[in-house]
């Protein structure tokens, strides 16, 4: 072997890409051959590897390409006359489903205001009826308040008629007793004139 003048990190990079081939022994090293007309192992590596990784990229390839093949083949024979059909069935059927909405809205709308129109009836009624209730009460109210206040006044007045005519029992009793008082004396003195 030749001595060159090489440094350590140049020897370290041929040891490693496999240019020099070497032994260990204990903690030393020694360089037993010198292959420098080999390829670096690094860039065969890379380049197995990148065409292992091509080989990847090509099987992914293949596998999309057969997928677009099948998608194809199922697009192809897809049925579009059923699709238009089913559309338009369906499509016919939500203009039925609307009219009838829009049908039966009209209803629901007519019966609510005739609904309404009843219920304000009602309520109209309910009031003149309500109205007229308290009406007849304060009139009932007021004849009730006439009568009885006759009926007092009438009683008042005979209350002060039988009062007058007590007044004048009490005085025909005064002089009716006055009577008897004279009358007896008048008897007394007959028997003491006898």
């Amino acid at each position: 072997m030749e001595s060159r003048n090489v440094s350590r990190r140049t020897i370290y990079n041929r040891i490693e890409n496999g240019q020099l081939e070497t032994i260990k022994e204990k903690n030393k090293t020694y360089i037993i051959k010198e292959n420098l007309n080999k390829p670096i192992k690094k860039i065969i590596t890379q380049v197995i590897s990148n065409n292992c990784l091509n080989l990847n990229d090509l099987e992914e390839l293949e596998k999309n390409i057969s997928l677009l093949k099948s998608y194809y083949e199922i697009l192809k024979d897809f049925d579009y006359n059923f699709l238009k059909e089913r559309l338009s069935s369906i499509e016919k059927s939500l203009i039925n489903f609307v009219m009838e909405v829009n049908k039966s809205s009209e209803k629901v709308n007519i019966k609510t205001d005739k609904f309404i129109e009843d219920i304000i009836k009602k309520l109209n009624e309910l009031e003149d009826k309500n109205n007229n209730f308290l009406e007849n009460f304060i009139l009932v109210n007021e004849q009730n308040n006439s009568f009885f206040k006759e009926n007092i006044e009438n009683i008042e007045n005979k209350f002060k008629n039988i009062e007058k005519k007590l007044e004048k029992f009490d005085i025909l009793e005064e002089k009716f007793d006055e009577l008897i008082k004279t009358s007896d004396s008048k008897k007394s003195f007959a028997l003491f004139k006898k």
